[in-house]
């Protein structure tokens, strides 16, 4: 019962922070004159069900989606741009194997 009284108390300093200054007065007025109605109208209150109206404003929560996976891309197209590339490279690739005439290779 101890673990009871203590979540609502700490639901109920919760709540009371986001209300106005004046509220909390009357509230505290309240309190003052029959304590266990106004506990019990606060508890009824902050266990009432959220409204299917409210619900809808609110925004889905963000769930995992499976994993699904995807096809590689089109190799027609990986393809046709290397030969695009080959073709009208400003700058070819130049073979390691073959050495520029004069050139005897690395020296050591």
């Amino acid at each position: 019962m101890a673990a009871v009284d203590r979540t609502f108390e700490e639901r109920l300093e919760e709540e009371l922070a986001k209300i106005d200054p004046e509220t909390l007065e009357y509230l505290e007025q309240l309190l003052a004159e029959d304590e266990p109605t106004v506990r019990k109208i606060v508890q009824n209150v902050l266990d009432e069900p959220i409204s299917q109206e409210t619900e809808k404003r609110l925004q889905k929560p963000l769930l995992p989606k499976p994993f699904q996976p995807r096809p590689p891309p089109r190799q027609r197209k990986a393809r046709k741009m290397q030969e695009l590339l080959r073709r009208y490279d400003p700058f070819p690739p130049q073979n390691c194997d073959r050495l520029p005439e004069g050139d005897s290779g690395p020296v050591r």
